[in-house]
């Protein structure tokens, strides 16, 4: 299995920090801030996947779609 990533930017004025915490409390979707990696302009989140089951990982990307809307 291959592990994939990718960055989505998030249109929004709210910091990474905020829309982490978010995902994280409200939608049990757990992201890195985009700090972490050296992006402080504008908000992205790393998204990787390959090692989750195709039910688990859809799963999460709704949970995503829900808490980014």
């Amino acid at each position: 299995m291959m592990l994939c990533y990718f960055f989505l930017k998030v249109d929004t004025k709210l910091s990474d920090l905020i829309i982490v915490e978010r995902l994280i409390l409200e939608y049990s979707v757990a992201f890195l801030p985009s700090t972490t990696f050296s992006i402080h302009q504008g908000c992205y989140l790393p998204v990787a996947y390959g090692t989750l089951s195709e039910n688990v990982a859809a799963e999460g990307i709704q949970r995503l779609g829900w808490g980014i809307k």
